[in-house]
Parts: structure tokens; sequence; C-alpha cells
């Protein structure tokens, strides 16, 4: 998680969440966002992000914020289509997400998606009614916006 995920995770415990679980590879944010009281997924350890979701929170999650700033591929398909100009951006964080929020629920993006992807599950966003609301990546004067828009709290 970096300082936007963190920041946003931080602001959802402020603000009342009961619990706010963050995603990253990396060991020192991994820490940091623990020792902030965030629960962590290692996506190293856990190769299916939204599967592990599932352990963690069986009904689905109420919130899931895309706030990652570069996504490498995951899968061979990507890798190609990003090597081949054939996509811009990857759409693998996003499934993630619409796969571990429950139906209703919410998907903020405060990522820096720059163009088009291939791949987006559409189908789970339309067939769980998810609400996805889009922010642009990190001005943050818009982050309380985003905020308040997907987690439901004034800020």
């Amino acid at each position: 998680m970096g300082p936007v995920g963190l920041c946003a995770a931080k602001w959802a415990l402020i603000k009342g969440a009961s619990r706010v679980i963050g995603v990253d590879k990396v060991p020192y944010r991994l820490a940091q966002a623990e020792e902030m009281g965030i629960s962590t997924v290692d996506f190293v350890i856990y190769k299916d992000v939204a599967q592990r979701m599932k352990e963690l929170a069986p009904d689905g999650l109420d919130v899931a914020i895309d706030a990652a700033t570069f996504h490498e591929p995951k899968t061979v398909i990507h890798k190609i289509s990003k090597a081949l100009s054939l996509e811009t951006d990857v759409s693998e964080t996003l499934n993630e997400t619409f796969l571990s929020v429950k139906k209703m629920g919410r998907v903020g993006i405060i990522a820096a998606y720059a163009g088009y992807t291939n791949g987006l599950n559409i189908g789970a966003v339309m067939e769980k009614g998810i609400r996805l609301i889009g922010n642009g990546q990190g001005k943050s004067g818009r982050l309380p916006y985003l905020c308040h828009a997907t987690v439901g709290y004034d800020h």
C-alpha cells in the first residue's frame, strides 16, 4: 500500500470502518499498514486475491478501493497485450475488487489508469449491481470526496 492507499485506508478507519484490508507485496508497506491497524494481504503469498478476500470476509466486502499507481500484468495474456500495445492498462486488480465486494457493493478507483484495458469483468459489475466510482489519481483534495462517495461517510 502506497501513500494514497494508506491514506484511504486510514480515512476509512477514522470514519468508523469496522475492518480495513490492504493488499500489497512490499514488506515494509505491509508492516506500516499493520502498525496503523490495517489487516493485510501479501499478493505474493496469496496469488488469488479475490479468493483470499472471500476467506477473510465470506459475505463479501462492502467497499473496495483500487489505489495502485502502476498495474503490472499478472497473466501472460495481459503481458502480451501490453507488449503489443493492445492495451495500456490491465484489468486484473479491478476484476479482483469486483469479485471481492458483495452484491450492491462499491468500488472506488483512485488508481492511475491511463487508457484502455482488455478483459474487464463488466459482467460482475452488472450482475452484482456494483457502484463503480472513478476519481483520478492521487489529488489529495479529491480523496475526501472519493471516500465519501465510496465508503459513504461525511468528511
